[in-house]
């Protein structure tokens, strides 16, 4: 079987639904699928080709405005990848026309993974771009996939809520388990010894609730846990840093923020495997990968009901937050006053989450028969959602 991928970019600039598939296509490559991945080229789509191993990606230049990413060789190089089937990763971009357009000249059966973009608050965001997109091809693009995915319950309904009714398949992201020694933490030199840590890892942008974030953390500064340090870590691609670092201008608080830039795969994986724990006080978010990245180290986590994991919360695996800076004050109390043991064993917790369901082979299979429902090769996947 032959998977083509599909997407606005191919590297990091995707943040978490770049590492989706590229480590989805890893996955299903070991599981005997032959996947293609084509998208539009960016600054980091050549740096970050080798991590595609063994897949091999394709980026074509774009033409005038990156947001909306009109690349014209596109549909060339689409038709240069011979496929069973297309997964379009994302939406809102020329992508979703191209990758329509390549789907219904040679008849080829689609499915469309939105990846959050149809959560509410993900729609009024930039709204009025986001309605003429929908009425001029995005849509149709969603309407005519022989199947959409979702990352989780939440998503069905965002997906059922604009009015689609084509079969969903629900299935998570994935994570690999950490394997051989932990690095040093890009932290180091920065943190004395024994302080605890507390890491964001993720791009900087409004919605991640990062002003949230360093509000609440000044205004824990006062608890019983002085020793802790608050890292954020991540790509800022909108200039946005400035703006977070204003927040903290003549706080005490100040002195135990560090943001540390994009960080390399070793320097991320280090930095996981030292932390003390993990926090996304996030506004909106598809099933994000970060988080299970906490779990598979073992780390206890501060997360939203945004974040579409309440599984964290039900097997005592996370902390309960909203993106506000007065629960976000209360969850660090929390954690703060937690010992050593309790903090491990909420790690542990969630690292026995990934283990029981959401590690890649696992993630993989569900998608290789997905793939041989759409293509019909297979029988009704045992995902698919009943409306």
């Amino acid at each position: 079987m032959k998977a083509l991928f599909t997407a606005y970019s191919l590297s990091r600039r995707y943040g978490g639904i770049f590492n989706t598939m590229r480590l989805l296509g890893r996955a299903l490559a070991e599981a005997g699928v032959s996947v293609s991945a084509v998208g539009v080229a960016d600054e980091f789509s050549e740096p970050d080709r080798a991590s595609w191993k063994p897949v091999v990606p394709q980026s074509c230049p774009a033409l005038g405005s990156r947001a909306f990413g009109y690349a014209p060789e596109l549909a060339r190089v689409l038709g240069e990848n011979a496929a069973d089937l297309v997964h379009a990763h994302g939406l809102w971009t020329y992508t979703s026309l191209a990758s329509r357009r390549h789907c219904q000249d040679r008849r080829l059966p689609y499915m469309v993974s939105p990846h959050g973009m149809l959560d509410p608050w993900a729609l009024r965001q930039s709204r009025w771009k986001k309605r003429m997109a929908w009425s001029f091809y995005e849509k149709a693009h969603l309407a005519g996939a022989t199947c959409l995915h979702a990352l989780c319950s939440a998503e069905v309904e965002a997906i059922r809520a604009v009015g689609l009714r084509n079969p969903v398949c629900v299935i998570p992201v994935g994570v690999e388990l950490p394997v051989g020694l932990p690095g040093v933490a890009p932290w180091s030199g920065q943190i004395p010894p024994g302080e605890k840590v507390l890491f964001y890892f993720g791009r900087l942008h409004p919605k991640k609730g990062l002003k949230e974030l360093l509000a609440g953390w000044t205004a824990a500064a006062g608890s019983p846990a002085p020793a802790w340090h608050l890292v954020i870590a991540g790509w800022d691609q909108i200039g946005y840093e400035p703006e977070l670092r204003a927040v903290l201008a003549g706080r005490p608080a100040a002195g135990r923020v560090h943001f540390l830039g994009g960080l390399s795969e070793p320097n991320k994986a280090a930095a996981f495997a030292q932390a003390d724990a993990f926090v996304l006080p996030s506004f909106s978010e598809g099933l994000p990968m970060v988080v299970l990245e906490a779990w598979a180290n073992a780390k206890p986590a501060l997360i939203t009901p945004q974040c579409n994991l309440p599984i964290g919360y039900q097997r005592g695996a996370a902390i309960q937050i909203q993106p506000d800076p007065a629960s976000i004050t209360s969850g660090l109390h929390t954690l703060f006053a937690m010992s050593e043991i309790e903090r491990q064993a909420m790690g542990q917790r969630g690292r026995a989450l990934i283990e029981e369901r959401f590690l890649w082979p696992q993630v993989a299979a569900e998608f290789q028969a997905v793939y041989a429902w759409i293509s019909g090769r297979g029988n009704k996947p045992s995902c698919l959602v009943q409306d």
